[in-house]
């Protein structure tokens, strides 16, 4: 049995300033130093952190948001499936001073079938509203509160809310109400309750025929953005989760690094100026051979170039990928992945990156490796989207063991390509919704 372990890393920003003309791939800006690592806890057995399967494979995922924090309460929640039966889900709970840990065990206990793709809904107020978590389902899927408030333990019976396929998103209203998104396939839907989950509010379907990018609440405004076939991108915004706005056309300006290029991971997080910030990741076509080049960018308004995050740090033919993005104050944070010394086996080694931005996104600093000093393989991270402003600091997560059959998966993925057409550029979309469950099941 596998006993993973949750490390919380702090980064510490700071300012830049770049020419007006920019060659991004000669950026040359002063490197930022590393805080240590803090293991707040090793968890007795048999309880884990990450994850039922006994690898790194749950959280690959970017519809999957298993850790969230809180910067009103001041607290970091992870759900997690349990690893020696499968299908039920545990929450974590952690204040931001990571002075304790709190561990509910068997939160769910597969009331509605074995809970798949759990997102952390990191809600409530110092009022003690709060917190939920939720889930994709085998056969529903569902949401489950916490009514006694952070770090209080008591939970209540959980709601469904999705039906048998679905991934299921949530994330909570300036007005406390929790919004979440349904994404089945091609098709995206809604449905809103109060913060107690009593009965449903509202409920629709927000857009079919499209494919789901990304989902995030701040500022008082929720996006969701997605996209069609020939990549072309757009968004709809709601304040409420009644009232919706007509469907808005993302002015994507891709980047053209490669002659086949293929935007694989995608995400976005919302400013608290109420603005979105995209994130992919940008795979060469061309490479058949293990590590394939590709890069990671940001798009921080509709119509302006992309800001392409990694260079900074990555040679030309280094595999940078699998990218998650936070936001707080005029601050934002990208994680992604890289293999260590760009090694054939080195996808069993994936070395964490973070870089920061201090002005929403637009510029952006040297990436740091946050993994570099580990002995031991770490397995796939994710971000929290809320940056800790008060201490300067990001929230992540992630397993501490790997099996090793992903080589061969991963150059199984060449296979599923399909060529596309997009602003006279030629790209290619992977779908990740086959991919993840090959993955994740």
């Amino acid at each position: 049995m596998r006993v993973y372990l949750l490390f919380l890393f702090a980064g510490f920003m700071y300012a830049i300033t770049l020419p007006a003309n920019i060659d991004k791939a000669k950026i040359d800006v002063e490197s930022s130093l590393t805080h240590p690592a803090q293991i707040v806890s090793r968890l007795p057995q048999p309880a884990t952190v990450i994850d039922s399967s006994g690898n790194g494979y749950t959280l690959w995922t970017q519809v999957q948001e298993c850790i969230g924090y809180n910067p009103i309460v001041d607290a970091i929640q992870i759900v997690n499936r349990a690893f020696s039966d499968v299908g039920i889900l545990n929450v974590h709970q952690v204040p931001g001073d990571l002075s304790y840990w709190v561990h509910d065990d068997s939160v769910y206990k597969k009331e509605f079938g074995g809970a798949r793709y759990p997102n952390s809904i990191a809600s409530g107020d110092t009022s003690g509203n709060g917190p939920h978590i939720c889930f994709g389902g085998v056969t529903f899927g569902g949401a489950v509160y916490e009514y006694g408030g952070w770090f209080s333990s008591l939970w209540d019976m959980p709601v469904e809310i999705g039906s048998s396929g679905t991934r299921v998103i949530g994330k909570q209203l300036s007005n406390g109400n929790i919004l979440f998104i349904i994404v089945g396939g091609n098709l995206i839907g809604y449905i809103l309750y109060p913060p107690d989950l009593s009965g449903p509010l509202n409920s629709g379907i927000l857009v079919s025929g499209m494919y789901y990018w990304g989902y995030d609440i701040n500022g008082g405004i929720a996006y969701v953005f997605y996209y069609d076939s020939g990549l072309n991108i757009y968004y709809k915004t709601t304040t409420n989760g009644i009232i919706w706005s007509s469907q808005q056309t993302y002015n994507m300006v891709w980047p053209n690094p490669y002659s086949q290029n293929i935007i694989f991971w995608t995400q976005m997080a919302v400013t608290d100026a109420g603005n979105p910030l995209l994130v992919f990741d940008n795979w060469n076509g061309d490479d058949n051979t293990y590590p394939y080049y590709s890069k990671v960018y940001v798009s921080y308004a509709s119509g302006q170039p992309c800001v392409e995050v990694s260079s900074t740090f990555a040679a030309p033919d280094t595999e940078c990928y699998y990218p998650t993005i936070a936001t707080g104050g005029n601050k934002a944070a990208v994680l992604y992945c890289m293999p260590r010394n760009n090694e054939p086996d080195s996808l069993n080694w994936w070395d964490f990156y973070v870089v920061w931005s201090t002005d929403n996104g637009q510029t952006w600093g040297t990436p740091v490796n946050y993994t570099q000093s580990l002995t031991y393989r770490p397995g796939l991270p994710q971000l929290a989207k809320r940056i800790d402003t008060l201490r300067n600091r990001v929230y992540y997560v992630y397993g501490v063991d790997m099996i090793r059959n992903m080589l061969t998966q991963n150059q199984n993925w060449t296979s599923s390509k399909s060529k596309l057409d997009s602003n006279s550029l030629k790209f290619q979309v992977k779908y990740r919704e086959s991919v993840q469950k090959s993955k994740l099941d």
